[in-house]
């Protein structure tokens, strides 16, 4: 099941998108003041994943990398990626975007570890 809405704001940099209450999802919160970058998917591909696109999937997504120790983690942060998008849009959109998700894990992307 999807957390209830998402509460957010975008910041001084559009870019930028920040939590206003705490959101909860699969037992864990993410708390007010997190902040994160939407979808970071290049340009020409805007038209699968654009950032302001499936905020959850995104917060979601760099809330659990921030935290990831270890490829198993970042693994699972990809795949929790893959789902929330899934409850949002089309079958190809979701696959594209792990697909993505999963090639950025590959080159190091977002990873901390």
């Amino acid at each position: 099941m999807i957390a209830p809405d998402l509460y957010f704001k975008t910041t001084e940099d559009i870019k930028i998108r920040e939590v206003t209450q705490d959101w909860h999802y699969k037992g864990e919160v993410v708390s007010a003041g997190f902040r994160w970058d939407g979808a970071s998917a290049p340009r020409p591909l805007w038209f699968v994943i654009a950032p302001w696109k499936n905020p959850k999937a995104s917060l979601w997504h760099d809330f659990k990398c921030g935290q990831a120790k270890n490829n198993a983690e970042r693994k699972q942060a990809d795949k929790e990626f893959k789902e929330l998008v899934g409850s949002e849009e089309s079958y190809i959109e979701k696959t594209l975007g792990y697909a993505g998700v999963r090639i950025g894990a590959l080159l190091g992307v977002g990873n901390n570890f």
